[in-house]
């Protein structure tokens, strides 16, 4: 579970990029021409595109902007990153977005928003030490930008290199003092996925301002610590506070938000319970899977949906299912979000009954970035069904912190 992200503001953080999508509309409207309007229209579409809704008609959205921005100056350097990012977030088409980049850095030589971009790519497409670097060289030319020194943090965690990666936590602490979220951040990604010790990282959550308990986020994150804990009653209690509607995007091992229902299955499934024909499991599949319907190009969504359909003992529909995802988006595409969309594959696996192919499936996530921690498949209870398994013991002591 510990994965992707974790902001815990995902509802105030749509509801930001919407407003600015509404104000650069408006801009536009007044000045037609406003040409870098269009470039951060653009950014803000391709943003929602990539955290929220990956509709056909968000990213349509993010192209007519970036084509107005081409249309009005096609020689801007400004407008040519703004493509670049369009390309590389909504279709991941890095060749293409090179080559805008290559035009941007024309005018833009010493950007470190390029050198960004450019390591976004590179940790996609799998280069990890090259993104690290472009990760230092955009932080050296912007050391204050605090989004750079996160997404450095967060590559160094996926790469196993925890040391160096709460070394850039702690900075990313010290830029943002009045986030204590990002505390948090550093305990799951470090502590937590190296060791599978979750002492810290409760005391943290215990620690978090008033305010923010009752966020929508932050009752993610409980609900997470309540699964871990095996703390049926707390997790019964946080579903019912959470009162449906959306969890930000920790189910199972892919990052888009699903019903919260989801986790209901999830708990009745480790408790032994029946999960055919109850109607509240069926509308919280069926919750996910219009949602599949409306972005049938997100590989993440039909990955969870693959999940839910093996916790339902819908077995041969989960599988398809499952390879339909990593058909859709394999690591040697994207390494970052293919690899948890290939760990889902090992959840579905696992509640199937496919234990040898769960195993087979694990061990290749094992040798690489990202895919299985230590602290993940020790703790984490969608590994529940291969824990009585003697190769769970063995992946285990290959995964185990060797300091």
């Amino acid at each position: 579970m510990a994965k992707a992200s974790v902001d815990f503001n995902f509802a105030d953080e749509q509801k930001t990029l919407l407003n600015a999508v509404s104000f650069l509309d408006q801009a536009a409207e007044l000045d037609p021409k406003f040409t870098l309007a269009y470039c951060k229209a653009t950014y803000a579409h391709d943003l929602i595109y990539f955290l929220y809704d990956r509709s056909p008609e968000r990213r349509a959205l993010g192209d007519v902007a970036i084509h107005a921005a081409l249309a009005l100056e096609p020689d801007l350097a400004e407008v040519h990153l703004a493509y670049a990012v369009h390309l590389y977030r909504t279709y991941h088409d890095y060749d293409r977005a090179r080559e805008q980049l290559v035009i941007a850095r024309r005018g833009l030589a010493n950007d470190a928003e390029a050198f960004a971009i450019e390591a976004y790519m590179d940790r996609r497409q799998g280069n990890f030490p090259k993104a690290i670097q472009e990760f230092k060289d955009a932080i050296i030319r912007d050391p204050r930008n605090s989004p750079f020194v996160q997404n450095l943090a967060f590559t160094l965690y996926i790469t196993r290199e925890f040391p160096a990666a709460e070394q850039m936590y702690d900075r990313l602490i010290e830029l943002r003092p009045g986030q204590p979220m990002v505390k948090v951040q550093k305990l799951l990604f470090v502590d937590y996925s190296k060791t599978g010790n979750d002492v810290a990282l409760r005391k943290a959550v215990l620690e978090l301002p008033a305010s923010t308990p009752d966020d929508r986020g932050a009752l993610n994150l409980r609900l997470f610590l309540a699964f871990v804990d095996r703390d049926w009653v707390q997790v019964k209690d946080l579903i019912q506070k959470m009162n449906g509607g959306e969890d930000n995007g920790d189910f199972a091992y892919a990052t888009a938000a699903v019903p919260v229902g989801c986790y209901s299955i999830l708990l009745a499934r480790i408790q032994g319970e029946p999960v055919s024909g109850n109607p509240g499991f069926a509308e919280a599949r069926e919750q996910l899977n219009q949602k599949v319907l409306k972005a049938p190009e997100d590989a993440s969504l039909i990955s969870q949906l693959a999940v839910v359909d093996a916790l339902l003992n819908n077995k041969e529909k989960a599988i398809a299912e499952a390879k339909h995802a990593v058909e859709l988006l394999p690591i040697s595409k994207d390494a970052m979000e293919g690899a948890f969309i290939t760990a889902n594959l090992a959840v579905v696996y696992s509640w199937t009954n496919e234990l040898g192919l769960a195993f087979e499936t694990l061990s290749s996530l094992a040798k690489g970035p990202g895919g299985i921690f230590y602290g993940t498949l020790k703790r984490d209870p969608y590994w529940e069904p291969l824990r009585q398994d003697p190769r769970y013991e063995k992946l285990l002591a290959e995964l185990a912190p060797k300091e």
